[in-house]
């Protein structure tokens, strides 16, 4: 219940201190790390425009955001339809034949 709150936190602990320059923002719900569990995709959705919102807001800027957390070549394609995330931080998969499946999901440029 408190995922804005705490994504506000640590974004402005790292902005705040560092000149926005040639950075992205990777973002992977804690509780989604190593454990292959996924959030809705609604979730998803919530938590990168809310990253995207606060970012514009609050230092008028756009940055890339990638998205981690058990990215497989069945999401791949649903995530990358979302219009903030630009990316994504892929862990597990990438050793895995699937990994060609997330590749082809993304958009060319």
């Amino acid at each position: 219940g408190s995922t804005f709150e705490i994504l506000e936190k640590q974004i402005s602990e790292v902005l705040n201190n560092v000149e926005i320059k040639n950075i992205m923002i990777a973002y992977e719900p804690v509780w989604a790390i190593g454990t292959g569990n996924v959030p809705s995709i609604k979730e998803i959705k919530e938590n990168i425009e809310f990253i995207s919102d606060l970012l514009y807001e609050k230092y008028e800027c756009k940055l890339d955001i990638l998205y981690g957390g058990s990215v497989t070549g069945n999401n791949a394609a649903a995530l990358f339809e979302m219009p903030n995330i630009d990316g994504a931080l892929v862990g597990g998969a990438s050793l895995k034949m699937d990994f060609e499946n997330i590749v082809k999901a993304k958009p060319a440029l």
